[in-house]
């Protein structure tokens, strides 16, 4: 079972959720509805590096009709990606807020919810 998790600019909180569903087993990939071509923002990278997680070569991916058609479940991080991405698509959590820009806490306390709530979504998957 393929699982996509959808962001804004699929720099950190996407990322995050991906790796830690990978990290649990599951099939996962991360993509953006604004994406720009960057990498994962340095504080992400620093905040998944705490938890064991390597974000260092991730790429950003835009999303498209392609990458949503290659996953049999899509989760967006909040409810403004999960009306963006249609019928079928799942809120992670309640929702996690964007901390780009908001500093480290803002990463870190955004990682340990997705986190959280991938553990859930990858229990109720199994």
């Amino acid at each position: 079972m393929k699982v996509l998790f959808v962001c804004t600019g699929n720099t950190c909180r996407s990322p995050f959720a991906a790796a830690v569903a990978r990290r649990e087993g599951l099939d996962a990939s991360s993509a953006g509805l604004d994406v720009l071509g960057l990498r994962a923002t340095d504080e992400a990278v620093l905040v998944a590096r705490e938890f064991g997680i390597d974000l260092g070569d991730h790429t950003t991916r835009r999303l498209t009709d392609d990458v949503v058609a290659e996953a049999d479940v899509v989760v967006g991080m909040s409810d403004r990606h999960v009306a963006a991405l249609g019928a079928g698509a799942r809120v992670l959590g309640g929702g996690v807020d964007d901390p780009y820009g908001r500093g480290l806490d803002a990463y870190r306390s955004a990682y340990a919810q997705i986190e959280g709530a991938v553990l859930s979504l990858a229990e109720e998957l199994r």
